[in-house]
């Protein structure tokens, strides 16, 4: 988790929660809706960092996924400052901002509405050109695949267009402080997939259930069923159920880090679940759960996922849980998010002493662009295939 001499843990994460509420709203909007304002902006990579919240002056940065246009995936909102945003004018200032959002959603739903894509069902490719969706060119998708019962018990398949075999497989958990976060969004997925998948490698996101409806542990079970689900079913994608990956960020960070720590709990929720070849952990928001939980000082969203009870904060942690050897294990790190790195070295010597394969690669990124970044062309994402290249070449074992 980002430290709080950054951006808080709590404000990054209701700054997350507005840009997922806003992108169920907004459809964003093509090139003509966006000519009627300046406040629709030119598509870009990601949001801006400033404040989002339901309050009086609702000044949002809002990242949405653009289902009408596809070279613009992702498009930026922000809501100016009314004036006179003193105490006297808030209420006033609240009305007419939220307004305001409200018209320009609506032009932009309109504007949508009539070539509006669904995405597909089935198996479906995407030519390198010429086509009207938010998915990558030139590649192929396999989308809401149930490895279970409930609604969010699904996840994506990403292929490379001209087929594979006995393919590599990178089964991707998305973050979200465990109560929030798609499989679908453009960081979790967008990046990895042109740099990977263009290399002949399977990905696969996967959604889980959330918090307050199920507790961490039942998480790592869903990430476990998928992980399971998915050693049985790649083969007909191209996939090789031998040479899968585990990569989580964030709060999907520290589930990954969990199955690698407690492998039972991984066959337990997946009866005939075989050993993976390795986790990547990209910066987990926890390794240490009850160290978190006693401090003082931590953020409430940890209250919200572990609660007050220490025998799931134990159960729940992967440093209490690690106690034999794991597989080979990447713990990614920021160092200009506080204790980021701290945590991550704590969690490698921990499995360096059971004679593990492990290691920290410390990237001087924030926290959202430890993710959104793998697999922009940069040592960051050299190192992280170097490591997989590492797994699958049994030099790390």
């Amino acid at each position: 988790m980002p430290g709080r001499d950054a951006r808080s843990p709590r404000r990054r994460h209701r700054l997350r929660d507005c840009k997922h509420r806003a992108a169920r709203v907004v459809a964003a909007a093509p090139a003509n809706v966006r000519s009627i304002s300046n406040r629709i902006r030119q598509a870009r990579n990601s949001c801006a960092d400033s404040q989002c919240g339901i309050d009086a002056q609702v000044h949002c940065a809002i990242c949405a996924l653009n289902p009408c246009c596809a070279r613009n995936p992702l498009l930026g909102l922000r809501l100016p400052h009314a004036p006179g945003s003193g105490k006297d004018g808030n209420t006033m200032n609240s009305l007419i901002s939220k307004f305001t959002f409200f018209l320009l959603a609506m032009l932009a739903w309109s504007a949508c509405d009539a070539k509006a894509f669904t995405l597909p069902t089935g198996h479906y490719c995407n030519p390198a050109s010429g086509f009207n969706n938010p998915l990558p060119a030139d590649m192929c998708f396999q989308l809401n695949v149930a490895y279970g019962s409930d609604p969010l018990q699904k996840f994506d398949v990403y292929m490379p267009s001209k087929g594979a075999s006995k393919a590599p497989v990178i089964v991707m958990v998305h973050g979200g402080a465990w109560y929030q976060g798609d499989k679908f969004d453009n960081s979790v997925v967008r990046n990895k997939a042109d740099y990977w998948v263009r290399k002949g490698t399977i990905l696969i996101s996967i959604n889980y259930r959330l918090v307050p409806n199920v507790d961490p542990l039942q998480q790592a079970g869903d990430v476990a069923r998928a992980l399971g689900y998915a050693q049985q079913h790649v083969a007909e994608w191209g996939g090789d159920p031998d040479k899968l990956v585990l990569m989580g960020f964030s709060a999907g960070g520290h589930l990954v880090s969990l199955l690698a720590s407690d492998p039972s709990l991984a066959t337990t929720a997946s009866p005939g679940l075989r050993p993976w070849l390795g986790t990547i952990a990209l910066d987990a928001a926890v390794y240490d759960v009850p160290l978190t939980m006693g401090n003082p000082n931590h953020d409430p969203i940890f209250d919200q996922a572990f609660g007050t009870d220490p025998a799931l904060w134990n159960a729940a942690s992967p440093i209490v849980q690690l106690d034999a050897r794991p597989a080979p294990f990447l713990a990614v790190c920021s160092t200009v998010e506080s204790g980021s790195c701290t945590r991550a070295q704590a969690f490698v010597d921990d499995a360096l002493g059971y004679g593990a394969d492990a290691l920290v690669l410390q990237e001087a990124l924030d926290h959202e662009h430890i993710n959104a970044n793998l697999g922009l062309a940069s040592d960051y994402t050299t190192q992280v295939n170097a490591f997989i290249a590492g797994l699958l070449n049994g030099t790390l074992h």
